[in-house]
């Protein structure tokens, strides 16, 4: 049945940009499964103009809903990567771009973990994975973050890359981004850990820049 509905959605999918989240849901609050696959609780969230995706787990997400101040009230869910989400809509808000957004983030839940960590015996870091694919309407942007020791871990599909390392593939039609590359026959190209890809429309051609960011 699942199947049945995700091919029929995305027969009917028509749009410049389609961001579908399609994996194993993290649980670090160990929700009930009815409430993990809830509507609040599942991805991608939507604020304004903005679309967002995350694949990875913030294993302190009540540490970091506190350090949104008013934003915290905009949580809807249960969804660690509601947080995070939340966590980005609020420093775009404030005039800071994705990239020292992201950055913030990541020193945020790094000072976070050094306050909480003693509240936290079984766990080891403040997050695991923090892929996200966001997009304005306009431009889509994915950024790939992970620890390096994750490095040891190998992707589903093919076992042959890192597990949080993203791919992208680009033709003169369209810009697939994915948490690996689906298949070996196309040239799929790694987004690695600390860069950012921005794709966009530039004269009437799909244009990719990546930068590294952490």
């Amino acid at each position: 049945m699942d199947y049945e509905n995700f091919f029929s959605t995305v027969q009917r999918a028509r749009s410049r940009i389609i961001l579908a989240h399609i994996r194993r849901a993290c649980n670090p609050k160990g929700l009930p499964r009815e409430k993990m696959i809830s509507k609040e609780n599942s991805q991608p969230f939507t604020f304004g103009k903005y679309l967002f995706a995350h694949n990875g787990t913030i294993t302190i997400p009540d540490e970091l809903a506190g350090a949104l101040g008013e934003w915290r009230n905009k949580i809807r869910g249960l969804n660690d990567s509601e947080v995070y989400f939340w966590f980005i809509m609020k420093k775009l808000a404030e005039g800071i771009d994705l990239s020292a957004a992201l950055k913030d983030l990541k020193a945020t839940l790094e000072d976070l973990w050094t306050e909480a960590r003693g509240n936290h015996p079984d766990k080891s870091r403040p997050y695991v994975g923090l892929n996200i694919v966001i997009s304005d309407g306009e431009n889509l942007y994915a950024y790939c973050g992970y620890e390096e020791n994750d490095k040891l871990g190998r992707s589903l599909c093919f076992g042959d890359q890192p597990v949080f390392e993203m791919s992208y593939l680009l033709s003169e039609e369209r810009l697939i981004i994915a948490s690996e590359k689906t298949n070996r026959e196309e040239d799929w190209k790694p987004i690695r850990n600390g860069e950012l890809l921005t794709g966009r429309i530039v004269d009437n051609e799909i244009a990719v820049e990546i930068k590294r960011v952490i």
